[in-house]
């Protein structure tokens, strides 16, 4: 088991890998009442999920000022002050800096020595039907590379080139997030693990369930990293979004299945909507589950 100054590892995927870092506590539970269209043991429902416009104050571990370009699906990136947007395939999205982590060994990044004492900034963005999630690698005061993912299944798969400036500033604050309206299809779920247990379960081919912050959440793995390269022993990860039909509520977090443990299952850097909170505390769980490679 990693460290506790390593547990708290956010979607840091740079080619494949990630590594943890320690993260601001955001305790709360979403704000959230309407009911929705469900289907059996709490999956999307004929209207898939559905998640009001979403306004909070979010507690930054940093000042992020991030003006620049990304490549591929990934263009202008404009973030002030830790508020701004993304453009993304061509059009612009709300956008704010949510947690900052040490860059990565075993990447393409991390491998390069220059960048061993540098941090990726992520940046969480919503478009009406789905949710992106951007890391940007700052060199200095240069933007370096970028790596982005998407709810629906787009991924740049290793760290991509970046051109612009990084502004951090090491003083914590609080941004008054406000993002669009979610109404996406519930996303498409990833292969390969299984995971047994009480309170998180998943069988690799339907929706899981997890059981936090009160309730019982509908659970779509999205992107699979594997950090077997990370560390020795390393990791993988189950990137995924969390769906709470009675609030109409959903959450993207991070499942961490270590090679060194695979009795227990870490839960780590939980974002949910609409209330811009994360509701486990010290933004770290413990699942007593088993799981396994298929």
């Amino acid at each position: 088991m990693r460290s506790p100054a390593l547990l708290a590892a956010l979607f840091l995927s740079v080619s494949g890998c990630s590594t943890a870092n320690n993260a601001p506590s955001h305790a709360g539970a979403p704000d959230a009442s309407e009911e929705t269209d469900a289907g059996p043991d709490g999956d999307a429902g004929p209207t898939g999920i559905e998640v009001a416009p979403s306004k909070g104050s979010w507690q930054a571990d940093e000042g992020v000022t991030l003006t620049g370009a990304g490549s591929g699906d990934l263009g202008a990136i404009s973030i002030a002050h830790g508020l701004g947007s993304i453009t993304f395939q061509g059009v612009p999205v709300d956008a704010f800096y949510f947690v900052g982590s040490a860059v990565p060994l075993g990447t393409d990044a991390g491998g390069d020595s220059s960048l061993a004492e540098e941090r990726d900034l992520e940046i969480v963005a919503v478009q009406a039907g789905r949710v992106i999630l951007t890391w940007v690698t700052c060199y200095d005061s240069e933007l370096a590379y970028v790596y982005y993912e998407t709810t629906d299944g787009i991924a740049s798969q290793k760290s991509q080139p970046a051109s612009g400036t990084c502004d951090v500033v090491d003083q914590s604050s609080a941004e008054a997030v406000s993002l669009p309206a979610l109404s996406m299809p519930a996303p498409a779920v990833v292969s390969g693990f299984t995971i047994t247990g009480p309170e998180l379960s998943f069988d690799g081919t339907s929706p899981g369930k997890a059981t936090f912050g009160g309730a019982t959440w509908a659970m779509y793995p999205f992107q699979t990293i594997d950090c077997t390269a990370c560390a020795s022993p390393g990791w993988y990860e189950l990137h995924s979004l969390f769906w709470d039909p009675s609030k109409r509520a959903a959450c993207v977090g991070i499942l961490y299945l270590e090679e060194s443990t695979m009795s227990e299952v870490e839960f780590a850097y939980l974002l949910c909507l609409p209330g811009v909170t994360s509701p486990i505390a010290n933004d770290q769980l413990f699942f007593g589950s088993s799981w396994k490679e298929d």
